[in-house]
């Protein structure tokens, strides 16, 4: 079996890719932990199922080879038809699962993130790249592009930062927020999905040299 009939697209191939693709996305985007969920909850519906549409994509074209090395593995167990194929055609299905599977690719990922923003760089603010419908932070005068750097007296250079000094706070309270552009009062609003006092504003994290 050569590898363009290891990856040439059969039905059960399809069904593998969207089910790891889809179930990946899932996860992705909806634990905390991966960092993607406060920013993707902030977005309206429709901007919601682009972001999703769009990352299904990418995620289909990506792990479409792990899910052949899958089908591939699964037929020559249950000997379907794959009896034939050499040890190459397997260890090219093998490579596949390994190397090009969301848990792969994520340790990866992370471990590229960490080395960068951990060794050669530093969290030094936090960058406003939107706004909600909600936000008394554009009502205020804020930009898009602008760098929180201090919230209620407090360094901010990250999102846990921030949700440290809006510790306590309630909805309707007068918030000093400082970019490095200016200085801003900004009334925290409730957040429509989450019921908790915000200040609107659609954020990524800023990194510098050390």
């Amino acid at each position: 079996m050569a590898l363009r009939e290891l990856l040439r697209p059969t039905r059960q191939k399809l069904l593998a890719d969207f089910l790891i693709s889809s179930a990946w996305l899932l996860l992705v985007f909806s634990i905390p932990w991966f960092g993607f969920e406060p920013i993707f909850s902030s977005y309206d519906l429709q901007k919601k199922f682009f972001i999703l549409l769009l990352n299904l994509a990418a995620f289909l074209l990506f792990y479409y080879p792990a899910s052949c090395g899958l089908v591939f593995v699964y037929r020559r167990i249950a000997k379907k038809g794959t009896s034939s194929a050499g040890k190459r055609d397997l260890a090219a299905a093998v490579f596949f699962i390994i190397a090009v599977n969301p848990v792969s690719v994520s340790l990866v990922l992370m471990g590229a993130n960490y080395f960068d923003h951990e060794v050669v760089n530093r969290p030094c603010g936090l960058e406003v790249t939107g706004f909600p419908d909600y936000s008394p932070a554009r009502d205020a005068g804020m930009n898009i592009g602008e760098i929180i750097v201090e919230v209620e007296g407090l360094r901010v250079d990250t999102s846990e930062a921030l949700g440290h000094a809006l510790g306590g706070k309630r909805v309707g309270d007068i918030v000093s927020v400082k970019t490095e552009k200016g200085e801003y009062k900004i009334p925290l609003a409730e957040n429509p999905e989450k019921h908790s006092p915000v200040l609107g504003l659609n954020l990524k994290q800023r990194y510098c040299s050390r």
